[in-house]
């Protein structure tokens, strides 16, 4: 692939519920000043709107409107009332796919803003691939915001960042052409059933996380992967994680990607457990690429800093407190007097 892309050859799939009403102040309008963004750094890209039936799309700079039935969310957390999405994101990012023209796709949320196009330079920049999981025709560009390091306190294997994907449509396709989960295993899959080992987050009832669900749904296509939970580390479940992101993604700092979140913030103690470019450059190497000689890692100093300093302790305290809240009371039984 080769990193001279011209705007004209990329369409963007912008996925997921329109954010912001007419009569909102223009800073609340996240869909608008999406697609205001995308017009002005990709002039010439073909735009895709993929949203649900019935949106409000007055006044929005789109080329192709593809509009789906909302297959529904399901609570994954009732302590924070954390909803599971994921089934909408396949739903609107796979009918966006279908719909789009251009040999080159991006796929983007329709609540982030670009901020510019240089990232189109790491495109083609890591030509080198090892020959065990090599599953797409090239490695797709991916934000290191939420692709979980599995060896960090939150132990989520198989779990790239599924906000921001670039590369050929048709590895795209593949990538999305995924069933939708199935229930209960998006909502209550741990109501009866034992807590895994290295549970970490005793209120969380899903079996795999979203993004989990699509990169071993999609890996399982292309081989066996052995996986049965989301924080099952049986078998080879570190090294076919850094394996099938090292030869598949190029996982980038939003920096590098030029693209800014407006929904909520990155909280600290998330920034300790996600993947860094360095660190996807030294996988890279010890997959790829030995002849790579990466420089420092100063993202990752920095969070180390942030780490001992100020979350170490906070996290200890919030182990503490899930490891009571399940001595007290087993999940399955508070789930039932609730019920009652």
């Amino acid at each position: 692939m080769t990193s001279e892309i011209a705007s004209r050859d990329i369409s963007i799939v912008v996925q997921g519920p329109v954010v912001g009403r007419a009569d909102d102040p223009p800073a609340k309008r996240f869909t608008r000043r999406c697609l205001e963004s995308l017009r002005r750094h990709l002039a010439g890209a073909e735009i895709v709107l993929s949203t649900y039936k019935n949106s409000v799309t007055d006044g929005l700079s789109y080329d192709v409107l593809v509009e789906s039935d909302d297959p529904g969310g399901h609570i994954q957390n009732d302590v924070l009332r954390v909803w599971n999405n994921g089934n909408r994101q396949i739903v609107t990012t796979r009918a966006g796919l279908d719909n789009a023209s251009r040999p080159f796709v991006a796929k983007f949320r329709g609540d982030m803003i670009m901020t510019g196009s240089r990232w189109l330079e790491y495109v083609g920049k890591f030509p080198r691939r090892a020959s065990e999981w090599c599953v797409l025709e090239e490695r797709l560009l991916a934000c290191t915001v939420y692709a979980r390091n599995p060896q960090s306190p939150y132990c989520f294997p198989f779990h790239p960042s599924d906000w921001f994907f670039f590369g050929r449509r048709k590895d795209l396709l593949d990538l999305w052409d995924v069933s939708l989960q199935p229930e209960p295993e998006t909502s209550r899959y741990y109501e009866n059933r034992p807590r895994p080992d290295r549970d970490v987050i005793e209120s969380n009832l899903m079996r795999y996380t979203p993004e989990q669900y699509l990169w071993v749904t999609f890996l399982r296509k292309h081989g066996e992967i052995k996986f049965d939970h989301c924080h099952d580390y049986s078998g080879d479940a570190v090294r076919l994680t850094e394996l099938t992101f090292a030869n598949n993604l190029v996982l980038l700092e939003p920096w590098q990607l030029q693209i800014q979140f407006l929904k909520y913030p990155i909280r600290l103690h998330d920034w300790c457990t996600l993947y860094t470019h360095g660190d996807w450059l030294r996988m890279y190497r010890r997959y790829c690429d030995p002849d790579l000689r990466p420089g420092p890692d100063f993202t990752k100093m920095k969070r180390r800093l942030l780490y001992h300093a100020y979350l170490r302790p906070r996290w200890w305290a919030f182990q503490m407190k899930e490891r009571l809240l399940r001595s007290r009371r087993p999940l399955a039984d508070r789930a039932v007097a609730r019920k009652a």
